[in-house]
């Protein structure tokens, strides 16, 4: 038996018990409900309703914990890994790491209701199952809304800890690279336009992103082949998406999992589908923290540590 909380923005809380089983992506266009997939895709899960009063649920836990990566081998890999991408002239690519956190006396669903409050803009969402433990997050990056025949998605990449600090030229390429290729992907698929609005800063939580909006129209609704085109997206992989998903699987110590996977609910007449941030893997007594940097070629690697620092605030102040 499973347990589902979300809350999508400018909504009402849901709660749930049931099951997730797992699917495929090719599933995806057949069925309704909640659905949440791993970083490659590879596992797919799709919520199944039960009548069950939620306090005869207990949350899971999974067996093994994520690997934390010290700072010095932290500062090690991030060198190699950039490296890498000056050498196989990889636009851009995105290294995670895991940070752990204490947990005492802890309440899963005050924290779930705290975030929702303090992140109105995000999709907030706590779920356990037997299939991957128990997660819980805020995220503020929409991977597709479709409705009566319109896409909108968004490109979300750069980060700043100050809205009075000024971008930089990495930051605003990092960015302009995601944009581009949402917007190959919108071409691709688009009835009769593509509509690019100008690139603004956003506000999410402790950080500031730049933000482009991208609204297109479809002919027919297909989430498997959107799907396969937008995920991963370079503002969670890199450019070119193969290229940098090689060297992320190569490189990173951890395992993502869930983190960076999508997650939302689909149905035939609507489909809200957000990627997997700002998101801890909860264990009994710890929580641990997916956190990740986009590097460039002109990337300072103490910065992205930094950078990495300061989005694990969105969550460690609530756990």
């Amino acid at each position: 038996m499973g347990i589902l909380y979300y809350r999508f923005p400018n909504q009402n809380k849901v709660v749930k018990t049931g099951d997730f089983k797992q699917i495929s992506l090719k599933d995806l266009d057949e069925i309704s409900g909640f659905v949440v997939s791993s970083f490659d895709s590879r596992k797919v899960y799709h919520f199944h309703e039960s009548e069950k009063n939620i306090n005869e649920i207990q949350y899971s836990y999974s067996k093994e914990k994520p690997y934390v990566i010290t700072k010095d081998q932290y500062l090690l890999v991030a060198k190699k890994f950039k490296d890498s991408i000056i050498d196989s002239k990889i636009d851009k690519a995105i290294l995670s790491r895991v940070k752990s956190t204490p947990l005492t006396n802890f309440n899963l669903e005050s924290i779930f209701d705290n975030l929702s409050e303090a992140y109105p803009n995000a999709l907030v969402y706590l779920m356990s199952s037997s299939q991957f433990g128990t997660w819980i997050g805020a995220t503020p990056e929409t991977l597709l809304n479709f409705k009566a025949g319109e896409v909108q998605t968004m490109s979300l990449a750069g980060t700043k800890k100050s809205k009075t600090e000024n971008w930089t030229k990495k930051e605003i390429d990092e960015q302009a690279y995601v944009t581009q290729r949402i917007v190959e992907v919108a071409n691709k698929f688009k009835k009769t336009y593509v509509d690019v609005s100008p690139t603004y800063t956003y506000e999410a939580g402790p950080v500031f992103h730049l933000r482009t909006n991208v609204n297109f129209d479809v002919e027919n609704k297909k989430l498997k082949d959107l799907l396969n085109e937008l995920h991963p997206t370079p503002a969670v992989a890199g450019l070119p998406v193969q290229q940098a998903t090689d060297l992320i699987h190569k490189e990173e110590i951890h395992q993502r999992d869930l983190y960076t996977g999508f997650l939302g609910y689909v149905s035939e007449e609507h489909t809200s589908l957000y990627v997997n941030l700002r998101c801890a893997q909860i264990f009994e007594k710890s929580a641990y923290l997916y956190l990740g940097g986009g590097f460039t070629p002109e990337s300072l690697i103490e910065n992205e540590w930094e950078e990495t620092e300061s989005k694990a605030k969105t969550l460690v102040s609530f756990l």
